[in-house]
């Protein structure tokens, strides 16, 4: 019997989220690229956590506020119909959120074991076709080669 042995379990595996980081600025690095006059080059970032969306200022010129203006905010707690302001300029949380690229599902951590098992059960199919194939060689080689059967007349051509 092969030893059992098993990979790191990933977050995504054990029913986690990882926070999602979605970055908001000028700059082309960034999640979300925004136009406006007032918008520093990297501007703010919202974390997506366990369903919930906190809003953090990068120490941008002009600020970072929720609902008015004057609402400065360094980080806060979100909700997406909130509206944020980055500068003077404003911004719906949700049409920033619809903006996100989709992103890619983690792949899961397979145990060793199971990876394993599939290599066997691989093994045990293409060993399967090759018995299949060996013990009906008669019926192919007359499917694919019937002269080689049946030979000609003597003197014929081929």
């Amino acid at each position: 019997m092969p030893k059992q042995t098993w990979t790191k379990p990933q977050p995504s595996s054990l029913g986690v989220e990882a926070p999602q980081v979605i970055t908001l600025g000028r700059a082309s690095d960034n999640t979300i690229v925004l136009t406006g006059s007032n918008v520093s080059q990297h501007h703010a970032r919202l974390i997506r956590s366990k369903g919930k969306l906190v809003l953090e200022d990068l120490g941008s010129t002009n600020g970072t506020s929720v609902g008015k203006v004057e609402n400065k905010i360094s980080r806060v707690a979100i909700r997406p119909s909130d509206t944020i302001f980055f500068g003077s300029t404003a911004y719906r949380v949700s049409a920033l959120l619809a903006q996100v690229p989709s992103v890619a599902v983690p792949r899961v951590a397979v145990p060793r074991v199971a990876r394993q098992h599939q290599l066997l059960l691989l093994r045990q199919t293409a060993h399967l076709w090759k018995r299949l194939l060996y013990s009906h060689r008669q019926l192919l080689c007359l499917a694919v080669w019937p002269w080689q059967h049946f030979p000609l007349p003597s003197g014929g051509s081929r």
